[in-house]
């Protein structure tokens, strides 16, 4: 293919079309785009894959490729029936959800899903709410995290949550949780106007 340009319609050089490579393309352009393995297949990889751990590069590189893109921009559509899909729509949860494990189960209620996060985040401006910092979500290098003000993960409510940076959220996570609460919770009156 070298020397030849994708197209669709056909190569201009040879007429023949030409399957891109993945890299640097979008999903749709993929070959195996919209194709699915069958439960036997997906059964064997899973038992190929169980035991094997992935290096802390790759998770990096993993990690680094998908900062600041929503899942329509990494080629899913509003309707993809995928588990990433689903759990950022908040359709599952528990054992239904894709990264559950056997034995591990996730405090947090179905309300508290990508939904609820966005508006959050929207609502804050996407920039950490701790008093001194004011870190966007691109400066944080990814989403920025959504607190529980009163530490209650069934908790919910609006003015409960609040957005911060990864950093400051360690920070709040760490010692001192009633003066966060204290303060957190008079900068949500504020904003509120309650």
């Amino acid at each position: 293919m070298k020397g030849h340009s994708y197209n669709p319609e056909g190569c201009p050089k040879c007429g023949k079309i030409h399957i891109p490579p993945f890299k640097g393309k979008t999903f749709k352009q993929h070959p195996l785009q919209g194709k699915h393995h069958k439960e036997e297949t997906k059964e064997k990889i899973k038992i190929a894959r169980t035991g094997t751990t992935v290096s802390d590069e790759t998770k990096l590189k993993m990690s680094n490729s998908h900062k600041g893109r929503s899942l329509e921009e990494r080629g899913h559509s509003p309707d993809c029936g995928c588990g990433p899909c689903k759990a950022h729509r908040g359709e599952c949860f528990g054992e239904n959800h894709p990264q559950y494990i056997d034995g591990l189960r996730n405090n947090y209620p179905k309300e508290f899903n990508e939904i609820l996060k966005e508006s959050i985040r929207e609502r804050d401006g996407r920039i950490c709410q701790m008093p001194g910092c004011g870190k966007t979500e691109h400066e944080n290098g990814r989403k920025l995290d959504i607190h529980h003000i009163d530490y209650d993960e069934n908790n919910c409510e609006d003015y409960n949550l609040i957005s911060l940076c990864l950093s400051c959220h360690a920070k709040t996570n760490i010692r001192d949780r009633e003066i966060w609460q204290q303060i957190f919770s008079e900068l949500n009156c504020v904003w509120l106007g309650t």
